[in-house]
């Protein structure tokens, strides 16, 4: 199996709508499937994946391509690691003959990456040694977490030295620059030498969605040596890095996202342990935040799995403040979010041992409370509670100016009318009585509100709207890719397709480039699949370009063969009536060129009929009435030109 043959293998083996849907939520929609955009801030869905033709597209952004596209897109990963992801997933083993390797130098990313990956197997192997990993252990034992959830989350232990990680990555001379990119170790401040950054510590790995090890949280375990003050923070997060946003990463994704897909619900909780311990109990839709507020990042991670979010918090001030955060985040989301207390003021892991924990547990998330019902409730106790009307106008005001700048005006109709009924009920107005203040204050915050700096151009927006020439030569490049077989169709003048369009007739580059790869290749071969495009065309933008063009043409024709072969030959005829119609154009200038020169020319003066010169104007004006009857094939006559 050679290179080619083993990108073919892939991508057949690849159900497409199954791995999307393994990180975006997919509804079906006739023979199409839709959902939420991860590649841009989708609010309502506008990705199209097409599983018969195995490619996807997003009518928003422009997104397109098949399964390695989307890979390489969403995980951020070389073609290389793309063919190797989905080999693995698929059970394909790939010959080391076959393997791709980038002739680049690996990136900043993939250094990290890679040194992530060897501390993982280090601080697996230290907490499995009889002696290092007692403490960390006895600590595991101490929490309940049983030997399935060490696997499942591959717990570790950072050993209690000051540079044991740092002498190993010496001693096999690795890449030591990556580890202290990673946060790992770190050069002493006096003398030679590096020292671990993680030490005598229980070691969490934080992995993405897919289970790659992006970065690591410790969590400091009793007196040792090498803690330097008791004041050591209890817990320790790597730091940013090129692999690592902290505030974009959730704890636990790897082994919830296919819960939370299949429940539409996420759960987020605050700690480590809270993850694993509801994880161990049976709620395996549960995630955390990494000792940060919930962001726009994490929510737009979110709502890729989700339709609904539950916010586990105490219920004290603190809890409050979260849930407004949360609202701030999600208020102008397509998505819900929810607020759930827990009984007795008990942490999620404390609930969960208990005999009927679980049961408690999900009775919580049942009863839930929309955060925004958690917020007006408060609002409402202050609005009963003021006992003056200037008090009571004071707190409406006040709580329709933070909807207005959370974007009441940019939520969807039915979610805004909702939203607004509630208000309207809370502080017992009318509805229109509330959209009229709703304006109001909208008006005084456009007037009084601060004046942004002016919007930078879009340079990733979508291209302007194609020409008419264009947009038959995207087509007809997108029939020929929907089905190959039509590059022998023949087409209105008589002859087929292969003969009666040239490269030449395309002017649009991208197009062109695009149509002379694929008429090469059809040439000697009678199919192209998506698999074939992509050996045929090397660059990604290409194969991207090529696949939009294939769902354009899929949704004009709606699938149909015999609209397929319409718009086919709608786009041929077209394009070579534009090259006649060009031809007669240069005709035309060319006698016009020849009549004016006549007059100036000596040789030309006394010509007897029958000369050269009569002969060549004769010659022009047939060849003008050639090229028009070319660029007008069904006139019924070809106009008269004058001698």
């Amino acid at each position: 199996m050679n290179r080619d043959d083993a990108k073919k293998r892939v991508l057949e083996s690849t159900d497409l709508v199954r791995l999307v849907s393994e990180h975006v939520v997919l509804k079906p929609r006739g023979r199409e499937f839709i959902g939420v955009c991860p590649f841009h801030d989708d609010k309502n869905p506008s990705m199209y994946v097409v599983p018969h033709k195995q490619f996807y597209h997003c009518f928003s952004c422009g997104a397109s391509g098949d399964a390695f596209s989307f890979v390489m897109g969403y995980h951020k990963m070389t073609f290389p690691e793309a063919l190797k992801y989905l080999a693995d997933r698929a059970g394909i083993e790939l010959p080391r003959n076959t393997r791709e390797q980038s002739s680049d130098e690996p990136t900043e990313r993939q250094r990290i990456a890679a040194a992530n990956q060897f501390a993982v197997e280090f601080f697996k192997r230290t907490l499995a040694d009889e002696r290092l990993g007692g403490p960390a252990r006895r600590y595991i034992t101490q929490r309940g977490i049983s030997d399935e959830m060490v696997e499942t989350f591959a717990l570790g232990a950072a050993p209690d030295a000051w540079d044991a990680l740092a002498q190993y990555v010496n001693r096999k001379q690795m890449d030591r620059q990556a580890f202290e990119w990673a946060g790992l170790i770190a050069p002493r401040k006096t003398g030679d030498g590096h020292f671990d950054k993680m030490r005598h510590r229980l070691m969490f790995p934080i992995f993405d969605a897919i289970g790659r090890p992006v970065a690591f949280g410790g969590r400091v375990l009793p007196e040792a040596s090498t803690r330097e003050e008791k004041s050591d923070a209890k817990y320790l997060n790597s730091p940013e890095t090129a692999l690592f946003n902290k505030s974009a990463t959730l704890f636990g994704l790897h082994a919830a996202h296919k819960p939370i897909s299949d429940s539409h619900t996420a759960v987020i909780v605050e700690g480590y342990t809270d993850v694993i311990a509801a994880h161990q109990a049976g709620a395996r839709n549960v995630v955390a935040t990494l000792g940060t507020a919930l962001t726009a990042e994490h929510a737009a991670v979110l709502r890729r799995y989700a339709d609904q979010v539950v916010l586990i918090f105490d219920a004290d001030e603190a809890g409050q403040k979260a849930a407004d955060r949360a609202l701030q985040i999600f208020f102008n989301q397509p998505i819900d979010v929810k607020i759930a207390v827990l009984p007795d003021g008990c942490d999620p892991a404390d609930l969960l041992a208990r005999p009927d924990g679980l049961e408690q547990w999900q009775t919580a998330i049942v009863q839930a409370a929309d955060a925004m019902t958690f917020q007006f409730r408060r609002v409402r106790q202050q609005f009963d509670a003021a006992d003056t009307l200037a008090a009571k106008q004071r707190i409406s005001e006040q709580y329709l100016r933070t909807l207005i700048d959370l974007g009441l005006d940019r939520i969807e109709t039915a979610r805004r009318g909702l939203v607004l009924a509630r208000v309207a009920e809370m502080l017992r107005l009318d509805s229109a009585s509330i959209d009229r203040l709703i304006r109001q204050l909208s008006g005084r915050r456009r007037a009084t509100g601060p004046v942004h700096d002016e919007v930078e151009p879009d340079f990733d927006a979508p291209p302007s709207r194609p020409t008419a020439a264009q947009q038959a030569q995207r087509h007809l490049v997108g029939c020929l890719l929907t089905e190959p077989t039509l590059f022998h169709e023949t087409v209105a003048d008589g002859r087929e397709l292969n003969e009666s369009i040239g490269h030449d007739d395309f002017d649009h580059p991208p197009t062109a480039a695009l149509y002379g790869a694929i008429y090469e290749w059809l040439i000697e071969h009678d199919q192209l699949t998506t698999a074939d495009l992509r050996n045929l065309l090397h660059d990604e933008n290409q194969v991207r370009y090529a696949l939009q063009l294939q769902i354009e043409v899929s949704r004009l024709t709606d699938g149909s063969t015999a609209g397929l072969h319409e718009l086919l030959t709608a786009s041929a005829t077209a394009l070579a009536g534009r090259r006649a119609e060009q031809e007669y154009q240069q005709q035309k200038m060319l006698l016009r060129e020849t009549k004016q020169e006549q007059p100036n020319n000596p040789g030309t003066t006394g010509t007897p009929p029958g000369t050269d010169s009569a002969d060549d104007t004769e010659t022009q004006r047939l060849a003008l009435a050639i090229a028009h009857a070319q660029a007008n094939p069904s006139a019924r006559r070809v106009p008269r030109v004058s001698g």
